[in-house]
């Protein structure tokens, strides 16, 4: 009988231990193969991350700012970085009126041998802006041209930095003498040099109204005097320049 019993046990313990085992077994291949299959995900993530295109530098179209500083001065011009300049104003366009005045210097185009300005009167009571366009000043390291301020003669300049017919030396070291005679009829134009000053003078006397013009240059000062107008001081303006 007892050994009936003891064989019953061994054999109750034999399938206890088989079904634990069993199970334990099984539980251990479930986590391997969670585990595996985890690890590929992670694989599986890790390329699609690594096979991402990198992010691409992006291409600067930010062009750089035109250099507009010229290396052509003139020390009859005036300095540079000059965009005003205050003057002494005597004004006949109508009733005589005498004030200061801002002279606006703008440069205007940058050319082969020089730069082109453009000189602006503040607005005066009673002058076209005709009259207050003093006209374009063609500045070289050694000579500066007068040229009548028109849209054809800019281009001109622009496109092949040729003179208009009509422009003028106002300033250099060398003398201009007249070409007419003082009483000769035309139109006169002369240039005077005398130490640090450089005078311009432009006249037509064809008429008794016929237009003039003065311009005074001085070393490391530029325009000290300007008067222009017509026959009889008419339309005439003078100006000469605010010493500190």
């Amino acid at each position: 009988m007892k050994k009936i019993a003891f064989i019953t046990l061994a054999i109750s313990l034999t399938f206890t231990y088989g079904c634990t085992n069993s199970s334990a077994t099984k539980a251990k291949n479930t986590l391997n193969s969670s585990n595996k299959t985890t690890l590929i995900t992670k694989k599986k993530n890790t390329d699609n991350k690594t096979s991402e295109p990198m992010p691409q530098a992006q291409p600067n179209n930010t062009n750089p700012a035109p250099n507009n500083k010229s290396s052509v001065t003139n020390p009859f011009f005036f300095n540079s970085g000059t965009s005003n300049i205050t003057y002494s104003g005597d004004f006949r366009f109508g009733d005589p009126e005498k004030k200061n005045v801002q002279l606006h210097i703008n440069k205007i185009a940058i050319l082969k041998n020089g730069d082109l300005y453009d000189l602006k009167l503040d607005p005066i009571y009673g002058a076209s802006s005709d009259r207050l366009d003093l006209g374009f000043l063609y500045v070289q390291g050694d000579k500066i041209y007068k040229i009548t301020p028109t849209n054809d003669n800019l281009n001109m300049l622009k496109t092949s930095d040729k003179l208009p017919a009509d422009s003028l030396i106002v300033c250099q070291d060398t003398e201009i003498k007249d070409t007419l005679k003082e009483d000769e009829k035309g139109i006169h134009s002369s240039l005077k040099v005398d130490g640090n000053t450089r005078e311009f003078n432009t006249y037509n006397n064809r008429v008794d109204t016929g237009y003039y013009e003065y311009i005074t240059f001085e070393k490391n000062k530029g325009i000290t005097y300007f008067k222009s107008g017509y026959g009889a001081e008419r339309d005439q303006l003078e100006l000469k320049l605010v010493t500190n």
